[in-house]
């Protein structure tokens, strides 16, 4: 009989989980969920910011196109300088910074600039 009690009394203690070790298994949960929200956030960031690369690399070819547009001498936004110029894109707020330079004259009264 009292071997049928002890069996008894271990099968009663082997039913469920204890207050421990959920208690564990929710630590552990916890600190997965954790782990992903600043994998998420960290991509996040990097999609954001290749966004603003991109949106800045399509106006910089913008402004290129624009510039290489001007084909007179004459023409005063190709005097040299340095012109700042600031867009408003979807994304942030950009500024462009150019320098103009003659850097060859033909002798045929035209010249050669150089924009950086």
């Amino acid at each position: 009989m009292n071997r049928l009690h002890s069996g008894t009394s271990f099968l009663r203690r082997q039913r469920g989980f204890t207050m421990v070790e959920a208690l564990i298994a929710f630590v552990v949960l916890a600190a997965g969920l954790l782990a992903l929200l600043s994998f998420h956030s960290a991509t996040q960031k990097t999609n954001s910011d290749a966004k603003m690369q991109a949106e800045a690399v399509a106006l910089a070819e913008s402004k290129l196109q624009e510039l290489e547009s001007y084909l007179t001498d004459g023409d005063g936004r190709l005097d040299e300088g340095v012109t700042t110029d600031t867009f408003e894109g979807l994304l942030a707020t950009y500024t462009w910074t150019s320098t103009v330079e003659d850097i060859d004259d033909d002798g045929a009264g035209g010249t050669q600039k150089k924009v950086t």
